[in-house]
Formats: C-alpha cells, structure tokens, sequence
C-alpha cells in the first residue's frame, strides 16, 4: 500500500509538468507563427498601405492639398501640402510658413534698417559681430560656395549691387559708369575679406567699409526652413508631403496625395513645376497675372530646384539692358563682359534649397563653358537657357541633368 501511494504521487506530479511544457510549446508556436506573418505584411506593399490610410483615417487625414500664399523678401511665396490632417486648415499653413519666412527677412533683408545685415553692414569694428546661428549658417555656405566656384558667388558684392541701382538705392543712372569709378567699388568687394564663426555665431570684416547681400542665398535657406518644418509634420503623420516656392526657388517633400492600394504607384505622383523662359521684357501691371512661358516641365517627388536669371530684375541705360547678376570679378553685370554668351537663366537641382540658389547665381556669372565644366565636375544636373541674338533660345546641360524628369515644352 505505501508502495502504491508512492507511484500515485509521482504521476501526479508529472501531469503539472507535461502541462506547464504544452503550454509553453503553444506560445513558442504562436509567437513563431505571429513572428513570420508579421515580418511578411511588414514588407507588403498592400499592407502598408492599408495602415498608412487607416492611421489617416484615425487622425481625421481629409486628402487633397491645401495652398496658401503671399508676399516676402521682394517676392512671392506659395506652400501646397497633400495628405493633411483636419488640424490643418489654410490659416494655419500661412500662419506657420510666414513665421518662418518673416524671421529670414527680418534678419537678413539689406531693405530693413533694423536687420541684423544691416545692422553688421553699417558696423565699421573689425571685431567679431555677434549674429544669429541662421545668418551663420547662411554666410558659411556661402563662403563655401565662394571658394569653390572661384569667387563666382561673393556676399561682398553689396557695394556693387547698391552702385548699380540693384539694391535700395534706386535713383537710376544717367550714364554708364567709367571703369575707374566700378574699379574704386571692387575694392571694397571680396569675400576673403569676410569671416563667420558658427559657434558662438559671428562674423567678422577686414575693412572697415565691408558691407553683405545675401539675396542669392537667404530665399534658399527661408526654403530650406519652412520644409524642414512641414518634414516634421510628415513624421508625425499629420501631412503627406509638401511643397515650398519663394520666388521660383522650391523643394518638395513626402507623398503628393494619399497612398491609393491597387493604384499605379500606389498613388504617389510627383510635383509638377515649370522653368520658365527668361524673356527679357519686364513684365507690366498687365502681364503679371498672365501664364509665364514655359521652357521645360519638371516632375519632382523630392528634393530642390533653383534658377537664377536676370530676366525680371533688370535695368537699362541708353538703350543697353543688364540684369541684378554682378560678376564679381568685373564688377559689372554679367551682361556687359565683352562677348560674353547671353545666359538667360541657370537652373540647378540638389537635396537642398540653399545649395541650389547659391550655385545657380555662381554659374549664372561663369557661364555656360566654365558653369558646365564645373556642373560635371561636382556632378551636379544643371540646366542653361542660353539666349540666341535672334531672340530664340537654347538649353545647354550637365551630364546628371539626363536623370531629372522632364520635357520641353514645344513652342508657340
């Protein structure tokens, strides 16, 4: 009998056992089988779909783009996003986008007395100026571009600019001016002459009389801003994409529309932009609302364009037009360099806006062969309009401009 009881005993203490292991063999196959399904629907191109649209629909994601618009540093500027949660509403895209912008104005505008340019242009202290860390940021890339392009691009260029009637100053020129009188500006121009530091951010003159114009750079680093700040609304999930235009310089970003299961491309369609022909003519009350012609459309999903061209900004003397492009290393615009080639307009395409205008400028006054030399040497696409004396025109590009989507847009 004790016998007996004994193996009774050990059975029951198996059956707790047996159990405890069938359990634990079903929750390693459950998780086992949820692992693989998982892994397999992660990759699944339906599948995320089907979550990108159901996360929109718990967010109250009501599609279509939303636009809004207006007026900064001299210009327009126009923002559309696709994809936006009901927390988005026109006011608050212009309300958000115009911060940003007002911010670049008011610190980097040579129309503003009280900008902080304005402010270290009238500074005769060869001391460091303290500055704001996205003044900093701005000069730094261009001093860089400077150095690359051989000068091409100066921010010193401002006593230039002002001589020509390009910048404030605009009480017109009777004449043209003598060589030796463009040559006494050219003295107070060079961007060696200029430092930045970014940490603590300041800059720094080597002449007294130094004075900075970052219109070729600062509408490309306002881009640069107001995307990185509806890129963050992407990654919440509160937008799909986005597209940023001040002045014709622009980068977009993210999805154009919701993700639409079984569609071509799942839905997703890129930007459709416009490089306009630079007619010289600028344009009337009359033509301002009218359609621009366009030389090229361009698709873009992500990623910066930027032209630079005279075609708008433009002034004329006896008869004798030239545009706001200084060169630098004349001193004169780009248009008066005897025998010059007539560059219309420079379009550049790069990750950033910033970078975009800076370069566009820079090739705009090296023109087509040294601007596509050094275009292919950095690799960059890169479009010319070149004007012809028979008032038609002619593109000239980069190598890496073949990979950009687009086509010309046939004459009238």
């Amino acid at each position: 009998m004790p016998q007996e009881n004994k193996t009774n005993n050990a059975a029951e203490s198996a059956a707790p056992s047996n159990s405890i292991f069938a359990f634990c063999r079903t929750v390693l196959i459950v998780v086992l089988v949820g692992y693989l399904i998982f892994t397999f629907l992660k990759t699944n191109p339906r599948f995320q779909a089907m979550i990108q649209n159901w996360s929109d629909a718990q967010t109250g994601a009501v599609g279509g783009v939303l636009s809004a618009g207006g007026e900064t540093m001299g210009t327009y500027w126009n923002v559309k996003i696709s994809g936006p949660s009901r927390k988005w509403n026109e006011t608050r895209l212009a309300e958000t986008v115009r911060e940003i912008l007002d911010r670049y104005d008011g610190l980097m505008s040579t129309y503003r007395a009280d900008s902080e340019i304005s402010l270290f242009n009238r500074a005769d202290s060869l001391d460091w100026f303290p500055v704001s860390a996205e003044t900093a940021r701005v000069v730094d890339l261009a001093q860089k571009v400077a150095a690359e392009t051989g000068g091409a691009l100066d921010v010193t260029v401002a006593p230039l600019v002002n001589f020509w009637r390009f910048g404030p100053d605009k009480e017109p020129l009777a004449a043209f001016p003598s060589d030796d009188e463009v040559d006494a500006i050219r003295a107070k121009v060079g961007y060696a002459k200029l430092e930045v530091r970014l940490d603590p951010p300041a800059l720094k003159k080597s002449i007294p009389d130094l004075s900075i114009d970052l219109s070729a750079v600062a509408k490309g680093c306002a881009v640069d801003a107001a995307a990185d700040r509806l890129a963050e609304e992407i990654d919440r999930g509160a937008i799909s994409g986005f597209m940023v235009d001040v002045g014709g310089e622009v980068r977009c970003g993210g999805i154009k529309g919701l993700v639409v299961p079984g569609a071509p491309d799942q839905g997703i369609r890129p930007w459709t932009l416009g490089i306009e022909l630079p007619i010289d003519a600028a344009p009337t009350d009359a033509q301002a609302g009218a359609e621009p012609r366009l030389a090229r459309v361009i698709r873009l999903q992500s990623g910066a364009i930027a032209t630079s061209g005279g075609a708008r900004n433009a002034l004329e003397i006896g008869g004798k037009r030239f545009s706001h492009i200084i060169d630098p290393a004349t001193g004169k615009p780009s248009e008066l360099a005897d025998g010059a080639p007539r560059v219309g307009s420079v379009s550049v395409f790069l990750p950033t806006c910033a970078q975009a205008d800076a370069y566009a400028t820079a090739l705009c006054v090296l023109g087509p062969e040294k601007g596509l030399a050094l275009a292919n040497r950095l690799e960059m696409p890169v479009l010319f309009q070149m004007k012809n004396a028979d008032g038609t025109f002619a593109e000239l590009s980069s190598d890496a401009f073949a990979a950009i989507d687009s086509e010309p847009v046939a004459a009238e």
